[in-house]
């Protein structure tokens, strides 16, 4: 089934990056995604005297087939703090478009943080999962192709078409990219592998403003004039009044 809708409208839809790292916006991976709906198995850890740190063991798992001989080494020997628990959920890779924070606040943070607390300044990307569609070879493997017409429309609001690409790649991403399946991630090999296919600014714009939209923060008008006034308030008020201490207490 074949729909021209917004392909009609954006071309090229994709386009080649030359370098793999670092990630950018629009940019295809393939990431470690977790599914939505199964329950996580919790390991709780009741084996403990000290309240220190402690190992999991074989009889505190809850499923009898999921056994610490099976886990890998590393996992194996992992150690938790008192309030610490493992957590495990089933997880698939896939082809997940990229989307890089445009400010994290990181210049304001470096000073403070020290080596223990690097957490603070990961640097994570938001991530759109992208689910292949049926074909006739694979009928009920996918998302039905009628929803890949409607969303090539702009009709569905979480569902963005991701068309085959009209050049030669190696790269399978066809399909729905699912707003409504969004994730954080730390982009790190072994988890995520990038490719070097990405969205063109133009189609990038679209799903953007299609996120906004679904999330609800899509706001107009005074709403949006207010807010922008606001934060200009606050940013004045934070430059003359509170960073420059700051700043002289980090370096006591």
């Amino acid at each position: 089934m074949t729909s021209n809708g917004l392909l009609e409208l954006i071309e090229p839809f994709y386009e080649e990056i030359d370098q793999f790292w670092p990630i950018q916006t629009g940019q295809f991976c393939h990431v470690v995604t977790p599914y939505l709906k199964k329950v996580p198995q919790i390991l709780e850890i009741i084996d403990f005297k000290t309240g220190g740190n402690f190992e999991a063991r074989k009889r505190n798992v809850r499923r009898k087939d999921f056994l610490p001989e099976s886990f890998p080494e590393p996992l194996k020997h992992f150690k938790f703090t008192f309030t610490e628990r493992p957590l495990f959920v089933k997880a698939k890779k896939r082809p997940v478009i990229a989307i890089n924070p445009t400010h994290m606040g990181h210049e304001l943070l470096d000073p403070i943080i020290n080596k223990p607390r690097q957490h603070f300044i990961w640097k994570v990307k938001l991530g759109i999962p992208v689910y292949s569609l049926e074909t006739e070879e694979r009928r009920y493997s996918g998302i039905p192709q009628e929803v890949g017409v409607i969303a090539n429309y702009l009709q569905l609001p979480q569902f963005f078409y991701c068309p085959p690409p009209d050049f030669v790649t190696r790269h399978s991403i066809s399909g729905i990219a699912r707003i409504d399946r969004m994730f954080l991630f730390y982009p790190q090999e072994p988890a995520v592998k990038p490719t070097k296919l990405r969205l063109t600014q133009e189609a990038c714009n679209i799903l953007l403003c299609m996120i906004e939209e679904w999330i609800g923060i899509g706001c107009e008008g005074k709403v949006r004039e207010d807010f922008k006034a606001l934060k200009k308030v606050l940013h004045d008020e934070f430059e003359d009044k509170v960073k420059d201490k700051i700043s002289l207490k980090t370096k006591k």
